[in-house]
């Protein structure tokens, strides 16, 4: 069996029939209009790139991680 981890810091999850690890992170304000046009995520880590939600339950999943009840 494969063993999935992530960097500290980072929440594994295993939706839609994958592994991926996310990260919640404050975007600050010159930012938020061009987040993803900047790939602010790269910044974090020079992986990393914004969420992708491909199912219902990644999306489940991430609204939980934002603190929504689901």
């Amino acid at each position: 069996m494969i063993e999935y981890a992530c960097p500290d810091n980072w929440i594994l999850g295993n939706n839609c029939g994958e592994h991926h690890c996310y990260k919640i992170v404050p975007v600050p304000a010159p930012k938020l209009n061009r987040m993803i046009d900047d790939n602010y995520c790269s910044e974090i880590d020079e992986r990393s790139i914004p969420a992708i939600i491909r199912c219902d339950e990644e999306n489940e999943f991430l609204l939980s991680l934002l603190g929504f009840d689901v």
